[in-house]
């Protein structure tokens, strides 16, 4: 499970604590897609002071490398005012740095997860008429949360004091290498079965929902590639191939941050074998004709997700971005012999396409 669901199931636990309820052994914790929830064991919950709680939650993470497997994760639930509001407790950071979907100032608690914790005390307080209106203070902490993060690219993103509570699924997807390269494997051939015409291949959740909202696929069109960039263009070319057949159309759809890296060649790109996409960038800005004063605003930038913001929505950024697409298609099209078009598709962080205007279907 993720540390967003973690935490979600230490807000129920504390809040049942503060309705006056039995202190619950586990809770169920509904996970953001579909009909589909956890159960979630609790290690304690306990009352700090009038109107505040505290739950804990013992995180696994299963076979996944995780660097929060096994970490404590604590939320402290205050009754005040209201709404419900966030704050960063010891363990969890603070975004100090533009380029994230928060603000700076913001706990490092993602989207998800706060939408999680915000349903679980409205469902939770729905049988109390008497407590709908009352408001509280969420503050979640993870113990040693700070040192685990120098294990990570926080620090380096601007995201001080701690770890980011993340989440966007509610468990953890097997990632060890193995069980990702026969998953893909998997996730191919069933992209190509029944003649495919066009597959997408994404590297995380959002390029999933692009691909299936906004290109018309049917979700078992698209295959979620995770950082296996290479080895996922090596699968199907070959599926192919054994097939004797050719695919119409292939399509990259993701965020920069990730497809980005191709630029250099580096088909791997999950961080710790890949430098940043920032720096490849920013040198085919510099030829593209980016204007040198809003090149050295982007010197220091953290995160690519900062550069699209400092680029803007521009008829020269999507000029640029229609660069960027067109230089990975090119490199990827030289790698498969089977398929006839490669077409790529970026966006941002909010799923607006950066540069290559979408079509209605793919089928």
């Amino acid at each position: 499970m993720t540390t967003g669901t973690c935490a979600t199931a230490a807000t129920q636990a504390a809040l049942r604590l503060w309705l006056g309820e039995p202190t619950p052994q586990e809770v169920k914790v509904d996970l953001p897609e579909g009909n589909y929830f956890v159960r979630v064991p609790i290690e304690c919950v306990q009352q700090l002071s009038e109107g505040c709680t505290e739950a804990s939650v013992i995180k696994d993470a299963g076979d996944d490398p995780d660097v929060t497997h096994g970490s404590r994760i604590r939320v402290q639930l205050k009754a005040e005012g209201t709404g419900i509001h966030f704050r960063a407790g010891i363990g969890v950071g603070t975004i100090t740095k533009p380029g994230f979907s928060l603000p700076i100032g913001e706990p490092a608690i993602n989207p998800v997860p706060r939408q999680m914790m915000i349903q679980t005390i409205l469902e939770t307080l729905a049988a109390y008429p008497q407590y709908r209106a009352q408001g509280f203070t969420v503050t979640v902490g993870i113990d040693e949360g700070e040192q685990l993060a120098a294990k990570t690219y926080n620090p380096r993103l601007g995201i001080v004091g701690g770890l980011s509570v993340l989440g966007t699924k509610g468990i953890v997807e097997p990632k060890s290498l193995a069980s990702w390269l026969a998953s893909i494997e998997l996730y191919v051939r069933i992209a190509l079965a029944d003649d495919a015409k066009a597959i997408v291949l994404a590297p995380g959740n959002i390029g999933q929902l692009v691909a299936e909202r906004q290109l018309g696929l049917t979700p078992e069109r698209v295959v979620p590639m995770a950082n296996f960039v290479g080895f996922a263009l090596n699968t199907v070319d070959q599926e192919l191939g054994n097939h004797h057949r050719k695919l119409e159309q292939l399509w990259l759809v993701g965020h920069p941050g990730k497809l980005a890296k191709i630029l250099e060649n580096h088909w791997d790109t999950h961080s710790g074998v890949s430098p940043m996409a920032m720096e490849g960038i920013l040198e085919l800005a510099k030829v593209f004709g980016m204007k040198p004063s809003l090149l050295e605003k982007c010197k220091d930038a953290t995160t690519v997700e900062a550069i699209i913001q400092q680029f803007g929505k521009t008829p020269e950024s999507s000029q640029f971005w229609q660069l960027v697409e067109q230089r990975i298609t090119e490199k990827v099209q030289s790698r498969l012999q089977h398929v006839l078009e490669v077409r790529t598709l970026l966006f941002d962080m909010h799923r607006n396409p950066l540069g290559l205007p979408l079509i209605q279907s793919c089928e």
